[in-house]
């Protein structure tokens, strides 16, 4: 399947874009007529390699804390009673989740072209695991999205202050660790040759 960008028209002659999932630029425009809009253009999108996008996920992507705000932020949102396209456009220029904001626009592009958002959140699998989006998809069809995702970023942040707990317990031992290790190698190298001759 290739993803394709699109602009169409509302009822209202209001301009809306985003991206759709298909096999075709038919299906595409079939899809978009389906919604009830009025097609301008598609354009298929060129996938970056998996290399490219594992780089980009290293080399300023969003972080997991911005993953853990928009959850919680989401579903926060979403039990105030706001619809999951508002909610998602309000997210989107909300500073808190940092560079997960293009994403979230995306997301929200492919929501109102009429995917679900577990199926949304799937085309980001480097930000959103698979046991995310499983739970996601059991939000959705019980009907208990808002519930599902304040438990998911409870757990998130839990595991977040979790793994930030180890990684400061760990920071004396590797600091000991190199210095013994610095302490040896000056030994084998400069001291222990002295003796030797």
């Amino acid at each position: 399947m290739s993803r394709f960008r699109y602009r169409a028209l509302t009822e209202n002659g209001d301009v809306v874009h985003g991206t759709i999932s298909a096999a075709t630029a038919k299906d595409v425009i079939d899809r978009i007529e389906y919604l009830r809009l009025l097609p301008i253009e598609t354009v298929e999108e060129k996938t970056a390699s998996p290399v490219t996008r594992d780089m980009l996920a290293w080399f300023g992507g969003p972080t997991q804390a911005d993953v853990t705000t928009f959850t919680r932020d989401l579903a926060l949102l979403l039990k105030a009673g706001a619809r999951l396209e508002d909610s998602l456009e309000l997210l989107a220029g909300d500073a808190d989740i940092g560079r997960l904001r293009p994403i979230v626009n995306r997301l929200r592009s492919s929501i109102l072209a009429g995917e679900s958002l577990a199926d949304a959140l799937a085309h980001h699998p480097l930000q959103f695991p698979a046991m995310y989006l499983a739970l996601v998809r059991v939000g959705e069809a019980s009907g208990s999205l808002d519930h599902v995702l304040e438990v998911l970023g409870a757990e998130r942040a839990r595991a977040d202050a979790m793994r930030r707990k180890l990684s400061d317990a760990m920071q004396y031992p590797l600091f000991v660790l190199a210095a013994a290790s610095l302490v040896m190698l000056f030994f084998f190298l400069v001291v222990l040759p002295q003796f030797s001759a």
